[in-house]
């Protein structure tokens, strides 16, 4: 935080890139790891109802409190885009529920599973942010919703 203010920052961005890629390999691999292909072919209906969460209720959710809150259409869908899929504390967490016999393994290999999914279909939702908003403006119910327009 205090390199950020300073006139070194981008010296400093640019120096720690290498290092945030080498996390980021470090990350996927690990989670990678902790892929269970059985668990994946034992459950395909739990993980799709966890999908179907991640995927779409979550991001729905957030694209109504973002409207809600007043911002344009394409910021709302953009952070309804960046909320579409598991993040890193889930694992903390799901980790946590189990080691406190709160939840199963399958919890925890459903969060890992989805995790992977929906980390992978992220880049390409980004890619369609405007074509969602093109799609929502020939909706006009919608478009109108969403800048609050009756």
């Amino acid at each position: 935080m205090v390199i950020g203010k300073s006139k070194l920052s981008h010296q400093a961005g640019a120096d720690i890139l290498p290092l945030r890629d080498a996390f980021a390999v470090l990350f996927f691999l690990a989670v990678g790891m902790l892929f269970d292909f059985k668990f994946f072919i034992e459950y395909p209906a739990l993980i799709c109802i966890c999908l179907v969460i991640v995927l779409l209720i979550k991001p729905l959710t957030a694209l109504i409190t973002v409207s809600i809150l007043g911002y344009s259409p394409k910021t709302a869908l953009t952070v309804a885009t960046g909320l579409a899929q598991v993040g890193e504390f889930s694992f903390i967490l799901a980790r946590e529920a189990k080691r406190l016999n709160l939840a199963g393994s399958e919890v925890y290999n459903a969060i890992v599973v989805c995790s992977i999914i929906s980390i992978t279909l992220n880049p390409s939702l980004f890619a369609k942010i405007t074509t969602f908003e093109n799609f929502l403006k020939t909706k006009k119910i919608l478009w109108n919703l969403l800048n609050f327009k009756v």
